[in-house]
């Protein structure tokens, strides 16, 4: 019954994330995008938040340091879509095949990154290793006057189901003819 429950937990977690990247995929299919990507800038964000966690001193602000990483993923993120947005628009490639390349690469990018940086010289070629920390001191956020708030896996699932009643709302994401007619010229 304990694995049951855990697995089920972690079906939540996981659902909640994949479920914000879907509804990105959802606007961006209504603007007239096919955004392939979306996998490979959540890649890309999930590693520079990743990164920067690590580069942060011991002693660095907890609360801070999850700002901080939020916002590093979240403009590496940006940053990476903006390749699909450039191939697609500028030089007129297809997005599928330019969506399906950055999702291959940002893997590719994350595991070459990731191994080494966390390569160890005692370790043999292609191991790494791994540096644990206080995982739940990094999500109690200490206000001055206020309660300790602590995030947890329940914040994410919570965050990720409260979004979904967004993609109901209708939204007016086509472009203008006028602008569509210039852009062909």
């Amino acid at each position: 019954m304990e694995i049951f429950l855990s697995m089920v937990t972690y079906l939540l977690v996981f659902t909640s994330i994949l479920l914000v990247v879907a509804l990105g995929g959802m606007f961006s299919e209504k603007s007239g995008t096919v955004a392939l990507s979306l996998e490979g800038s959540m890649t890309i964000g999930a590693l520079a938040g990743g990164l920067v966690m690590y580069a942060l001193p011991g002693n660095f602000p907890p609360a801070l340091g999850c700002l901080i990483a939020i916002l590093a993923s979240l403009v590496a993120g940006c940053l990476y879509s903006l390749l699909l947005a450039v191939a697609s628009i500028l030089f007129k490639a297809d997005q599928t095949l330019v969506g399906t390349a950055l999702n291959v690469l940002s893997t590719a990018i994350a595991i070459v990154l990731c191994k080494r940086i966390t390569a160890s010289p005692e370790l043999p070629t292609g191991q790494s290793r791994l540096i644990y920390m206080n995982f739940y001191e990094y999500f109690n956020v200490k206000l001055p006057n206020f309660p300790t708030v602590r995030f947890n896996w329940l914040t994410i699932i919570v965050l990720g189901f409260a979004l979904m009643p967004v993609s109901a709302l209708e939204f007016d994401l086509s472009v203008d003819e006028e602008i569509r007619k210039n852009y062909e010229k």
